[in-house]
């Protein structure tokens, strides 16, 4: 148990040194005045409006997930959904530690009556689902993408990053075919496990449409949120752009290198925007807003939080052995 915390503690200390690494090397390109600027222009309104957006983009969220449980046949009542998934953001977004918003939104729904299984698989399912929705835009953005990025570089770089997170979703849904003979590992088999859920989301009409419709309207508002501040801000972007780069930076953000896609996100914001000319103090602002529009949102997740009386915390490892005892006994 002491190398498993200390492990974990190890992992975070890593996250934030890359964190604070990435963050380094956009500020040292950002002109402290033109930032301040920046600030300086963004008016009471635009932010309300991004937070409100932001809320919304919750709520549609946590709606997906009781889609997502339905693989498993466990009903997940929506305001029940609603509370757990903010609670999720605020351990995600406000208060990064060992302890992620996933592992407490699967504790929370064992903790409602949901066996394990489908409480774990269903909150990793949820997030399959969420990736799915973001390469289908990034897909669907590729005619605009070739027109506004007419450089071969970037072109190859979406395409890329397309055939990536296709091929890992495909590579996810096979694992399920796997022999028995390369199951004696735990991970494998909770692998198996999770990709048998997928293939019975993706094969489920009932399911898989309204998850990857709502996982585009969460996409679709993200998309709105930066178009709001770019807006305010007066860069030179237009609706089409962000449509175009926006998705492409969160997909880069998912990539779970740093903590809650800080230094990540504001690297590859920098990046994208920088292909239209946007400097770098712009699209640093945007960026940093954004994401303490994140922040803000999953506070109100602490207050849910707060309000209840159960405040047992689960770690990862705790899952597992859960996982295990469940696997043993069925």
């Amino acid at each position: 148990m002491a190398t498993s915390a200390t492990r974990r503690w190890f992992i975070v200390l890593l996250k934030t040194a890359v964190t604070i690494s990435l963050i380094w090397l956009v500020l040292r390109e950002v002109e402290l005045q033109d930032t301040v600027r920046h600030l300086q222009g963004l008016s009471f309104g635009s932010i309300a409006l991004v937070l409100g957006l932001l809320a919304v983009q919750g709520a549609v969220g946590a709606w997906r997930w009781t889609f997502v449980v339905g693989v498993f046949g466990w009903p997940l009542p929506f305001l029940t959904a609603l509370r757990l998934y903010f609670e999720g953001l605020f351990f995600n977004q406000a208060l990064p530690s060992t302890i992620g918003g996933d592992a407490v939104r699967m504790y929370r729904c064992n903790r409602a009556g949901m066996p394990v299984g489908a409480a774990v698989n269903g909150v990793l399912l949820d997030r399959i689902g969420g990736v799915s929705g973001l390469l289908i835009l990034v897909a669907l953005s590729q005619p605009l993408a070739w027109q506004r990025l007419p450089d071969f570089g970037p072109r190859v770089a979406l395409a890329v990053m397309l055939l990536a997170g296709g091929a890992a979703i495909a590579t996810l849904l096979l694992m399920a075919s796997l022999p028995d003979r390369w199951r004696r590992w735990r991970i494998i088999v909770g692998v198996a496990a999770l990709s048998v859920g997928a293939r019975r989301m993706y094969r489920s009409i009932a399911i898989v449409t309204p998850v990857l419709g709502l996982s585009l309207a969460i996409q679709i508002i993200t998309v709105l949120a930066v178009f709001v501040l770019v807006r305010d801000l007066e860069l030179p972007v237009s609706f089409y752009d962000c449509l175009v780069l926006i998705p492409l930076v969160f997909l880069a953000a998912t990539i779970p290198i740093s903590i809650a896609g800080w230094g990540v996100r504001e690297g590859a914001m920098v990046t994208a925007l920088g292909l239209i000319d946007v400097s770098v103090s712009g699209a640093l602002t945007v960026s940093v807003i954004f994401g303490l529009g994140l922040v803000a949102i999953g506070l109100v997740g602490g207050i849910i939080w707060l309000a209840r009386g159960d405040h047992r915390l689960i770690s990862a490892d705790e899952i597992n052995q859960l996982t295990d005892s469940d696997s043993r006994s069925a």
